[in-house]
C-alpha cells in the first residue's frame, strides 16, 4: 500500500530584486547586493572578518549570510562574478566564498581572475558546489582555491573552514 502526503506552502509576497543597489529580502533578513549598500548596513567592528560571498541563487546567499552573520562576520553577498570583482576593487576582503556553477562566469573563472591580483595567502577563496567528485575538487584547487565545501552546506563545517 503506497501512502502519499500532500502539503502546500505560501509564496512570499516580497519580491527579490537583482539590481545593483537593491536588497534581496528573504526570510525577513536583508542581503546587500552592492558595495555601497553593504557599507551603509555595516557597523564595522575591529577584528571582524570581512567576507565576500558569491552565488547566483539568493536562497544560498541567505543561508550562508545567516551562518556567517551569527559568527559576527561582515558579509557582502553578490549574485555574479562581475559584482564580486567590483567589490574586490572597492574594499579589502579577508575571504571570498564562491559557488562553482554560475552563469556568465563560473566560480573557477572567478577564482582564476582573483589569483591574477591576489595570492592564496593574501585572499583565501573557498569554493562551494553540489558536485563532490574528486575531479571537480581538483579543478577548484587548480584554479587557485584554498578550500572546497560541498552543498548542502553544513553550518559547522562552513564555520570551521572559514575560521581555518
Amino acid at each position: 500500500m503506497d501512502l502519499a502526503f500532500t502539503f502546500t506552502l505560501p509564496i512570499s509576497d516580497e519580491p527579490i530584486v537583482d539590481e545593483v543597489g537593491a536588497s534581496d529580502t528573504l526570510m525577513g533578513l536583508a542581503v546587500a547586493t552592492s558595495f555601497d549598500q553593504y557599507e551603509a548596513q555595516q557597523e564595522f567592528v575591529v577584528n571582524r572578518s570581512r567576507i565576500l560571498v558569491v552565488d547566483d541563487n539568493p536562497i544560498n546567499l541567505q543561508v550562508i549570510h545567516s551562518i556567517l552573520f551569527a559568527d559576527r562576520c561582515d558579509v557582502l553577498a553578490v549574485t555574479s562574478g562581475e559584482k564580486a570583482l567590483a567589490a574586490l576593487h572597492a574594499k579589502e576582503w579577508d575571504l571570498v566564498i564562491s559557488d562553482v556553477m554560475m552563469p556568465q562566469m563560473s566560480g573557477y573563472e572567478l577564482t582564476q581572475m582573483i589569483r591574477q591580483r591576489f595570492s592564496m595567502t593574501e585572499l583565501p577563496i573557498l569554493l562551494l558546489t553540489a558536485r563532490s567528485r574528486p575531479a571537480y575538487i581538483e579543478n577548484g584547487f587548480l584554479a587557485g582555491a584554498n578550500d572546497y565545501v560541498t552543498k548542502p552546506v553544513d553550518a559547522l563545517e562552513l564555520r570551521s573552514r572559514v575560521h581555518a
